[in-house]
């Protein structure tokens, strides 16, 4: 039946070339020969002559498709069949195979996939001419190949795979990569005009985008996962994946990407995740040097791209590196915790900027009132557990550090803050060696009562000038930050 389907269809053809006039009927009865030998023949036993079959009925149905415009829907039809007839004969001759994981023919049938998208992707011109099809509707077709395409590949990863099955996966992804990146191309797909690097997009220069980050994700997820698979103990990418990453990230972020036809951003936004990326992946393993060799790249990257926010990144990873450096030490006190908060708190509030400007001015200071107050609090609190002396001594340096930081820099809240640690600090150590030392708490008794007589002769004598400072006092202080 399909033979005769074929022969049917052969001679509509040599009719139409000579210019013959022909029934609508001779249109449809390869069709009808084609479907019923297709039935007959997927009814019974799956042979590799169903995959024939379909083949051969997708060339019949694609060449009807091409007589008049009124039948072009038959060469999706065609199209579909031929696509069939390729999985058909490689799942037979998967069947006839033995041995080897249930992902690595999930990954066979993904490599078809990806082929056949690729198929259509570098001949459309092609396809084009000979199936009456238009060109949005070809790439809709391939598009729709490499979708089942990567559906299949992501189950062949979590369905088990042998070392070759591994290696073919990775040669798919890499191949689904190839075809986002080209998709992703305005010289391979141009349009009117430039493509924009920043939004609002048309939906025509949103699509590059949205190829271009499809590659990129599917070969961020995919190298890792295979080389990890491939390369199990190789703990040796683990230690220097992040110095890897980094260089790649900075040899991402100067080539020329938008000459060569693509979108800038999707590659460096990407690139910018590797690193952290590269750290989580070896976190088993992760030194301490890595820590702070990612920190400096993101330093680096934020004065290169002048995004004062990626710099954040480097202060947690400065944090997370000393807390470990600390904990290996068995150094790590409240007062280390205290100062890296409160520490990390200024510096986000001195950069970023949302917190700059006059109308975040009260949320300012008291934002970095409480940061300073934790890390001054936290140090008397020390000074009653450990190291009493010395804990005493650094949390009045600490002190005089925040009063001169606030005297330099004009702020009021060092300069409030630094002033109340140091006089609580002062009253705490008066109050230790009054209770140590009983005759101490007389001596401090008669020198604060002198010094409060002296105070009160002092302003009643000169209350003019006392309150003419103050009020100087309090103007500059409300032209403080």
């Amino acid at each position: 039946l399909v033979a005769l389907g074929v022969a049917a269809q052969a001679m509509g053809t040599v009719a139409l070339r000579k210019q013959r006039p022909i029934l609508t009927s001779w249109h449809y009865i390869p069709l009808a020969y084609g479907v019923v030998g297709l039935g007959l023949v997927h009814g019974g036993s799956f042979t590799a002559m169903a995959g024939v079959s379909s083949l051969v009925v997708g060339l019949v149905t694609l060449a009807i498709g091409q007589r008049k415009p009124e039948l072009r829907l038959f060469a999706y039809g065609g199209l579909g069949l031929l696509s069939l007839g390729v999985y058909e004969l490689v799942i037979h001759r998967m069947l006839q195979a033995s041995g080897g994981e249930p992902g690595d023919g999930l990954t066979i049938l993904a490599l078809v996939g990806v082929a056949i998208a690729m198929l259509y992707l570098l001949c459309r011109r092609w396809i084009q001419r000979h199936s009456r099809l238009t060109e949005p509707e070809i790439n809709t077709t391939s598009l729709l190949h490499w979708l089942l395409a990567l559906t299949l590949a992501t189950l062949a990863m979590v369905n088990g795979q042998s070392q070759v099955g591994t290696a073919l996966w990775l040669g798919v992804t890499s191949l689904l990569s190839l075809y986002g990146w080209l998709r992703g191309n305005h010289q391979w797909f141009p349009t009117s005009g430039p493509v924009p690097n920043k939004i609002p997009l048309s939906i025509e220069h949103h699509s590059y985008h949205q190829w271009t980050w499809s590659g990129l994700i599917i070969t961020t997820v995919a190298i890792p996962y295979g080389v990890g698979q491939l390369f199990p103990n190789f703990t040796l990418l683990r230690h220097w994946g992040p110095l890897l990453a980094c260089g790649l990230s900075l040899a991402i972020h100067r080539m020329p990407w938008q000459r060569w036809g693509w979108p800038l951003r999707p590659w460096q936004r990407m690139a910018l995740g590797w690193p952290i990326l590269a750290l989580m992946l070896g976190l088993a393993t992760l030194k301490t040097q890595s820590l702070l060799l990612v920190g400096a790249f993101y330093a680096t990257m934020a004065q290169q791209c002048r995004a004062v926010r990626l710099s954040y990144v480097s202060l947690g990873l400065l944090n997370w590196a000393l807390l470990r450096y600390l904990v290996a030490q068995q150094w790590l006190t409240p007062l280390w915790l205290s100062t890296m908060v409160g520490m990390s708190a200024l510096y986000i509030l001195e950069i970023d900027p949302h917190w700059q400007g006059s109308t975040a001015r009260n949320q300012r200071h008291l934002l970095r009132s409480f940061a300073t107050l934790l890390v001054g609090l936290t140090a008397i609190f020390q000074a009653e557990t450990n190291a009493q002396i010395l804990m005493m001594g650094l949390s009045l340096l600490m002190s005089f550090g925040f009063i001169g930081l606030g005297l330099g820099r004009q702020v009021r809240a060092y300069l409030y803050t630094g002033t109340l640690t140091f006089i609580l600090q002062i009253l705490r150590t008066i109050m230790i060696f009054t209770n140590t030392d009983g005759r101490l708490l007389w001596a401090v008794g008669i020198v604060l009562g002198i010094a409060l007589i002296w105070v009160a002769a002092t302003f009643e004598s000169r209350r003019t000038q006392i309150r003419s400072l103050w009020n100087q006092w309090s103007v500059m202080l409300d032209t403080w930050d």
